[in-house]
């Protein structure tokens, strides 16, 4: 028998790699589906969620990207395209795609539609997406921590900043505030916020505010679905030792909090971050916003 050449057995790889793409493509379209059926049911809740945005499921080192057809009533597989970098295991996030002519994408991998829980996670994601298209590039050039890692070239700076969370004081003091809150003693919480700004310093105050902003809202709408669909709420994160992931249940917490004090609040993306900064500005019984159009509803 004749050996295959180098070329032959690339070739046979080639197609073999084509059919398991076209084979998962097929699987996801149904599963896709589904996301339009969910939003029917929890856009309502927030007009955040009433934005759908476009798929991208990790497959190797390629996406899958998806995207709502013409009618904006269902998902249409759009193309593939490279990683642009090492997608971990199990990967949930979001963020604009050269793809996609740098819109926001959600990025997956294919097993978050095995579950419930998993499509949550598809809208706690497309939250961020929303974010993106609307106020967060203009509030990220407000912060200086970001504008030194844009002059240092470090993209990564949301994941890799170096937060002070072993810091005793601030690892007894964050949970402390989130615990008065929910006793109902916003005096307090608010006391040992102050107390936490002057610890941490202006940067690690602007990185606390930006995660709790950014992580803390996408939270907070994901227990607004899972409260709905009467699941168990997420509430993960403030076990020691801190992470940032402390940031997502205490930036929920937080504006669930601000919520309460000022109705309406979380309409308005802009405004909620700069009442998490400064939680000392308009509050409850004054006029919820300014005039003019909604970030978040536009």
């Amino acid at each position: 028998m004749r050996k295959m050449t180098a070329a032959a057995v690339a070739a046979v790889i080639a197609l073999a790699a084509s059919a398991v793409a076209e084979d998962l493509k097929e699987s996801l379209a149904p599963k896709l589906q589904r996301i339009i059926g969910l939003q029917a049911d929890v856009g309502p809740l927030h007009p955040v969620l009433q934005n759908l945005y476009p798929v991208a499921v990790v497959d190797g080192d390629r996406f899958l990207i998806f995207d709502l057809d013409e009618s904006k009533t269902g998902y249409r597989f759009l193309k593939e395209a490279p990683v642009p970098m090492p997608m971990p295991k199990g990967v949930r996030a979001a963020f604009p795609l050269e793809a996609l002519d740098n819109r926001s994408a959600c990025v997956v991998s294919p097993e978050v539609f095995d579950s419930a829980r998993g499509y949550v996670t598809i809208f706690h994601e497309f939250v961020h997406c929303r974010q993106w298209e609307t106020v967060e590039p203009a509030l990220k050039g407000r912060l200086s921590i970001y504008r030194q890692a844009m002059e240092a070239g470090d993209y990564m700076w949301e994941l890799s900043y170096p937060f002070p969370y072993e810091n005793a004081e601030f690892a007894e003091d964050y949970p402390a505030a989130l615990d008065r809150m929910d006793r109902g003693d916003g005096p307090e919480a608010l006391r040992i916020r102050a107390r936490l700004k002057d610890l941490l310093g202006p940067e690690n105050y602007e990185y606390l505010c930006w995660q709790e902003w950014k992580e803390g809202f996408a939270r907070y709408l994901e227990n607004a679905i899972l409260r709905h669909l009467n699941m168990e709420e997420n509430h993960g994160g403030l076990a020691l030792p801190l992470t940032r992931v402390a940031f997502y249940e205490g930036g929920s917490r937080f504006i669930a909090f601000l919520e309460g004090r000022e109705n309406g609040l979380t309409l308005n993306l802009e405004t909620l971050f700069e009442r998490i900064a400064d939680p000392s500005g308009e509050a409850a019984g004054n006029s919820i916003r300014p005039t003019g159009p909604s970030p978040t509803t536009h």
